[in-house]
């Protein structure tokens, strides 16, 4: 019978569970060492009264066996240190700002760069996160120059003519007040939101700076933006001198006619 090889062992044995399914010694001879092999290719992890060299020692064990396997000890003793810095730098963060690089999808100034590395080594970034904050950096940046781009466009749209002399007049009054050199380089290119530049522009004439920038330019001031070409039109065309003179009127009638095609060119911007 299949189990005539246990008669031999004392009670406990013959009706222990771990033999039921074993048919006869050799198998039994298989299965131990089968479970020899297992047991010396294991780790036991040290219990709570472990010594720290014998947990020390299971930790070598381990990252012997499992080489891919993070070690972040606590503590801020020379091992724990250096064992955080080797998986930091598994996980990609450089030790030097140089090695954070830019894929080449991702375009900024050398200034920027260097300010965005020196922020990522002090806050200890990955070159992963270092490339999606630049990234971002990059979008934010391209945003501005577009919306500077756009406002530049729509304020010389709507000063026409005027663009240059309107602009040089705000910046002018914005320096002399001491305004910032970024602010008065926004006004002079036009590159601000339309209500800052405005209230400048304004100030600039209410101040007679639009006239000192007229002079300057030999006397050419007096430029009206397309806005206010169409206002003066308008004001001439409902004189009855305009649009039904007499014949004493007709003199100022011609003048007036040559006035509105001046202003007419002012509004179509020719």
């Amino acid at each position: 019978m299949a189990d005539d090889w246990k008669s031999g062992l004392p009670e406990e044995l013959r009706t222990a569970p771990a033999l039921r399914d074993v048919q006869d010694v050799a198998s039994l001879a298989k299965s131990f060492v089968e479970t020899k092999a297992f047991v010396g290719s294991s780790l036991r992890p040290p219990g709570p009264d472990a010594t720290p060299e014998a947990r020390t020692d299971f930790i070598h064990k381990l990252r012997e066996k499992v080489p891919e396997l993070l070690f972040m000890p606590d503590g801020d003793d020379e091992p724990a240190k250096v064992a955080r810095e080797t998986a930091w730098a598994k996980l990609g963060r450089p030790k030097e700002a140089k090695e954070y690089t830019l894929p080449p999808e991702i375009a900024v100034s050398e200034e920027h760069l260097e300010a965005l590395r020196k922020e990522a080594m002090d806050e200890g970034l990955t070159k992963g996160q270092f490339q999606a904050r630049a990234k971002r950096v990059a979008d934010a940046i391209a945003a501005t120059e577009g919306a500077r781009k756009d406002a530049a466009q729509a304020l010389r749209k709507e000063l026409g003519a005027a663009f240059d002399e309107r602009t040089a007049a705000a910046a002018a009054f914005a320096a002399k007040r001491g305004m910032s050199p970024e602010l008065v380089g926004a006004l002079k290119s036009g590159t601000i939101d339309t209500p800052t530049f405005k209230m400048f522009s304004d100030l600039a004439k209410a101040f007679g700076e639009t006239r000192q920038v007229a002079d300057q330019n030999g006397g050419a001031g007096g430029r009206m933006t397309p806005t206010e070409a169409m206002a003066q039109r308008a004001e001439i065309m409902a004189r009855p001198e305009y649009f039904r003179p007499n014949g004493a009127q007709m003199a100022v009638h011609e003048n007036l006619k040559r006035k509105v095609i001046e202003l007419n060119e002012m509004i179509s911007g020719v």
